[in-house]
């Protein structure tokens, strides 16, 4: 057995084992993973098991309301995702959808809308204003008085 001796002359056994081990543990974890890439090779005509459905296609559209105005700023979101965007100056968007795709649309002072894209590659969605906004609220925080002695 050798024993790794230490600059200052005192001889460990410990650390030429604890090496030897490392070696050993190293080598069984590399011969057991090719043995398990040899085992998981695909075969030639094999099906996955997971369906990546990549039918992406752009969708570009305007957001409009009731007088054909451009609405700026309105959230677009794919329903059950995160992925959205908003309207530029113009109403436009673009946005890269499946043509099973659900868009929710929102916009301060307007309603909720949910639309169906349904394979199209351009569309134009109309908002309607919502009439729940009958009045403004103003306050005055933070606002300091200064008394005059």
């Amino acid at each position: 057995m050798k024993f790794f001796k230490h600059p200052v002359g005192v001889q460990r056994p410990w650390v030429s084992k604890s090496l030897n081990l490392c070696k050993f543990a190293l080598a069984g974890m590399v011969l057991l993973n090719m043995q398990a890439s040899a085992a998981e090779a695909p075969k030639a005509n094999a099906k996955s098991n997971y369906n990546f459905n990549l039918n992406f296609a752009k969708l570009t559209g305007k957001v409009v309301d009731e007088k054909g105005e451009p609405l700026v700023g309105v959230s677009i979101r794919i329903k059950g995702t995160t992925t959205g965007t908003q309207t530029d100056a113009s109403g436009n968007f673009t946005l890269d959808v499946q043509p099973n795709t659900v868009l929710i649309l929102s916009y301060i002072g307007y309603g909720t809308k949910e639309v169906a894209v349904g394979g199209k590659s351009t569309i134009t969605i109309t908002l309607t204003s919502n009439n729940n906004l009958n009045e403004v609220v103003v306050t005055a925080l933070g606002i300091k008085k200064k008394r005059k002695n």
